[in-house]
């Protein structure tokens, strides 16, 4: 069982001596290298950064590094920065003798408080240095600490430890910083507070090596203040070109932790309205909080367990304040988004996560975890006692829901298990299982209001529950994972069109996802199981509840790692984002990993691999661009923990020559589905001999006789409470090619006579018109009364279109329609984008910020400014609170515009009614007009 141990180490004894830093800056790193070093060399990597540090700057720079916690570096070393560059020139580090450190103690145990303390009472020896920075480097996972000492049986140190060891130093550090995942958490924020003016962490995984430790040591020496060097480190860190491995998924923050205790103070009114709402069972605060808590950004998330370790707190407050409807409720969540803003100094991602505002907090399933005798220990690190409660009773709102979600409707053809949608032949048999937008159709029959590309809708949410234990091969025979068809198909991102699939209707108040799922049925001895080949989002439509898949071609991704055979990989999907106009699927899958540099024996492995997930970054044309393997430990917290928990490794690796690898998938019980989700091989142990191949190709398995199976779809609907139902199996067409019938025009012009005709409209203020061009619509034009009625056209005429460009709209003459246009494009699904010769103004901009995901390409003029009453008062010198703002305010927040009330007050300050203000890139930047 690692992650704990029993003993402290032992440290050398130090005669302290006083370093007066007057005029110059001090960094300290307290570097625990643990399987980081030992495993991947990633300490040695950072200290070769630091190295190749240069600028005259340096020399008002003291560098001091406590390191040690590898199998390669045991104990604790501590080393200035010459000392770290004599000591590369050999191209290992601790290896010289001890006279060559500022100290060594090669017994000591650097994932215990007592390494900790004696490294900060060293620097409190460095005085009066004009700035003061800590940076802790290792593993980080927020409530279970940070710092897995290799040597130690990986036992970290935890958050407690850390506060008590900050309590014993008699400095102030400017900025306590963390490259280490997971650690940008109001919990940490709480440990670090009393000695740190500012925290710089991650939200999310820090992928590769983590911080570019030659930039860090360059921005600091050079910055004015430590602000400003974090800004810096966080701009190079999100960069693409800041990593040997380019990865998705970087975030960094820096806050001011003196404004810690406003966020809390606002945190607390919400957590204590919302609880007492809970406790009285108001369906609507449930509702609202099952929606926000499922659908929030997450981070440290884990597939197999279906765990995640935080959630961004902005991200969730703005979902529940969309969704409660009380005044009080509203208002406080505003008060808390804006101590949050208040508090968040600067927040960068790197486009894969637009949901994140720079500060998580422990998700809330966390709270109610049972871990025994450590329950009031963990307790007592979250953020308040409020926070507990309102897990506690949430918890139990949820748990009273005992019922599987019921499928209402279930539409498919008889034999071929296909519904297809023709958008402009709508019939009768849909009057029962489709439901048109509301007021859209006369005498109750649906019409081209229902446009499937409304299933475009994001529907992200990736949390799963009640994983099980793996289990045994249900894939046997000499023809397994066979591959017959090769193929360049695009994958699906989108649909539209005339296209077959499922429809279903799923009746739960506390509906929380729903999945469509690919996979084969076999039977066993226990019954019926449904073993998983992938899992995607399905696609909601108008209707509450209900559901579209599109049937499945029988393709899959599968992976070649030598010449005897190609593997089907079981991928479940995991988010989708959007970079330089380009639609990215993630999908990971469970695998262990076996990597042909470790010896796992010697490390204490009670078997040979490790656990991983293989993570797969997919394009528009379904060719694999990025891949990358994270490996995870189970961590134990002591002798009596039995569940133990999940650390996620910071590096990110890919396959060499001699690595192996097996894949896991999972399977329902189809005659008992409360069993949950039971684990299996799905390959040999596979050797790697040759640079991967990633394809999109169709699949024949065969069962144990050699006969080819059959592969079938279904959709899965899940409560809140993990109460899980499946739809019928619906079987792909045993004639089916590999291809979908769709309709999809591919050019043409709407609103106009012609293409140059349209693109005239907004210099001469004439209607909106749209130019398309397979999936793009340019839009020029004023939004008048028929804007609504040309976008709808657009829709049923054009249903691969998924972009509105947005050239030349200069405002518009109705604004109750631009907002109901606005409402109309954003519930479709429709991305925005404006180009660098476009120009949008006052009702444009709202247009375009509808869209889910947003472009802007620099040099875009973007014109805002106030409005006018009819007796000529301007809105900027109306109240806040006047309710003549509050069908803007409402619009921001229909079209899930997190920054709309801020940047709406903005508009209104930045110029008067009768003119404009054209905002810079650092506004647009500020206010999240582009959403990368």
């Amino acid at each position: 069982m690692k992650g704990f141990a029993s003993g402290t180490g032992a440290l050398a004894p130090l005669v302290p001596f006083a370093v007066d830093g007057t005029g110059k800056k001090l960094l300290a790193v307290y570097m625990v290298g643990s399987d980081l070093e030992g495993n991947n060399g990633a300490g040695t990597t950072d200290f070769k950064e630091m190295v190749d540090a240069t600028g005259a700057e340096l020399d008002n720079l003291e560098v001091i590094v406590a390191f040690g916690g590898a199998s390669n570096w045991k104990g604790m070393w501590f080393a200035n920065l010459d000392q770290i560059r004599n000591d590369s020139l050999d191209g290992a580090f601790s290896n010289e003798s001890e006279s060559e450190y500022l100290y060594a103690a090669p017994q000591a145990h650097m994932g215990d408080a007592s390494s900790l303390k004696f490294f900060l009472k060293f620097l409190d020896s460095y005085i009066n240095f004009d700035q003061r920075m800590l940076v802790f480097w290792d593993h980080g996972a927020n409530l279970e600490g940070f710092g897995n000492d290799e040597n130690f049986n990986n036992d970290p140190l935890q958050l407690k430890e850390i506060e008590d060891s900050l309590a014993t130093t008699t400095q102030t550090y400017n900025v306590i910083g963390f490259d280490s995942c997971l650690m940008a958490t109001l919990e940490v924020a709480k440990v670090v507070r009393s000695k740190a003016n500012f925290l710089l962490a991650s939200e999310e995984l820090e992928p590769g090596h983590g911080w570019n430790w030659k930039h860090a040591l360059e921005a600091y020496a050079a910055a004015d203040n430590a602000t400003a060097a974090a800004k810096s480190i966080i701009d190079n860190f999100v960069a693409k070109d800041s990593h040997p491995y380019e990865d998705s998924g970087k975030t960094l923050s820096v806050v001011d932790l003196s404004k810690y205790e406003d966020v809390v103070n606002h945190l607390d009114a919400v957590l204590e309205n919302l609880t007492e709402q809970l406790q009285g069972s108001d369906p609507i605060v449930i509702s609202a909080l099952n929606n926000s808590t499922s659908k929030t950004q997450a981070y440290g998330k884990s597939a197999q367990s279906g765990t995640r370790s935080s959630v961004d707190l902005k991200h969730m407050s703005h979902l529940t304040q969309q969704r409660v409807t009380g005044d009080d409720q509203k208002s406080r969540l505003a008060a808390l988004i804006a101590a949050i803003d208040d508090y968040v100094v600067y927040s960068k991602e790197d486009g894969t996560r637009p949901n994140s505002w720079g500060v998580a907090i422990d998700a809330p399933e966390n709270a109610v975890k049972p871990i025994g005798a450590l329950t009031d220990y963990y307790n007592s690190l979250r953020v308040s006692e409020n926070w507990v409660n309102f897990a506690k009773v949430y918890s139990t709102a949820k748990a009273s829901g005992t019922t599987a979600p019921i499928v209402a409707n279930y539409v498919t053809e008889t034999n071929a298990a296909n519904v297809s949608f023709d958008l402009e032949n709508w019939d009768e048999e849909w009057d029962t299982s489709w439901a048109a937008e509301e007021g859209a159709a006369s005498e109750g029959e649906p019409t081209a209001q229902g446009d499937s590309s409304i299933f475009c809708e994001d529907e992200l949410s990736t949390e799963r529950s009640n994983r099980a234990a793996r289990y045994l091969p249900f894939l046997i025979g000499d023809r397994r994972n066979t591959v017959k068809v090769k193929t360049n198909r695009n994958a699906r991102s989108c649909v539209s069109g005339a296209t077959e699939g499922a429809l279903a209707t799923f009746e739960d108040p506390n509906l929380s996802l729903v999945r469509t799922i690919y996979g084969i049925s076999e039977e066993y001895e226990e019954g019926t199981y449904f073993s998983v080949i992938a899992e995607l989002n399905a696609y909601p439509t108008q209707a509450e509840g209900q559901y579209f898949t599109p049937e499945w071609d029988q393709r899959w991704y599968t992976i070649k790692v030598n010449a005897d055979e190609s593997i089907f990989m079981p991928l479940y999907f995991e988010d989708q984002y959007q970079e330089n106009g380009q639609t990215y699927s993630v999908y990971v899958g469970e695998i262990d990993y076996y990597d042909s540099e470790k010896d796992y024996e010697a490390l204490g492995y009670d078997f040979p691999a490790d656990y991983a997930l293989l993570r797969l970054v997919v394009n528009e044309s379904s060719e694999v661009t990025q891949y990358g393997i994270q490996t995870y430990k189970l961590q134990f917290r002591d002798e009596d923990d039995e569940e133990g928990y999940i650390l996620i490794d910071k590096t990110t690796e890919t396959f060499k020559p001699n690595d192996k690898l097996q894949f896991f998938t999972y399977a329902f019980n189809l005659n008992d589905l409360e069993t949950g989700e039971e684990w299996f091989e799905v390959s040999e142990v596979v050797e790697v001999t040759q640079v991967p191949e990633f394809k999109l190709e169709l699949l024949e398995l065969a069962d144990e006789f050699g006969e080819s199976v059959t592969f079938q779809y279904v959709m899965y609907g899940e409560d809140a409470n993990g109460n899980g139902v499946l739809t019928d199996l619906s079987t792909v067409a045993e004639n089916g090619d590999g291809t979908l019938e769709t309709e999809n025009n591919n050019s043409g012009v709407i609103g106009a006579a012609s293409e140059s005709i349209c693109e005239q409209a907004g210099q001469n203020d004439e209607p909106v018109c749209y130019v398309i061009n397979g999936t793009q619509a340019k839009m020029y034009g004023v939004l008048l009364d028929d804007s609504l009625t040309k976008f709808q056209e657009l829709q049923s005429n054009y249903p691969s279109v998924r972009e509105i460009v947005l050239m030349d709209v200069p405002g518009s003459g109705n604004d109750n329609v631009n907002l109901s246009v606005g409402r109309a494009l954003h519930k479709a699904g429709f991305n925005t984008r404006v180009e660098a010769n476009s120009m949008i103004a006052s009702e444009g901009v709202d247009y375009f910020l509808a869209g889910n995901q947003r472009i802007v390409v620099s040099g875009a003029k973007i014109g805002v400014h106030s409005w006018a009453t009819d007796d000529g008062a301007e809105g900027k010198d109306l109240p806040q609170d006047d309710p003549q703002h509050d069908p803007y305010l409402s619009y921001y927040e229909d079209i899930e515009f997190v920054e709309g009330r801020n940047f709406y007050f903005f508009t209104l300050d930045a110029a008067a009614s009768d003119s404009m203000h054209y905002m810079t890139d650092a506004e647009i930047l500020q206010y999240g007009l582009a959403t990368e």
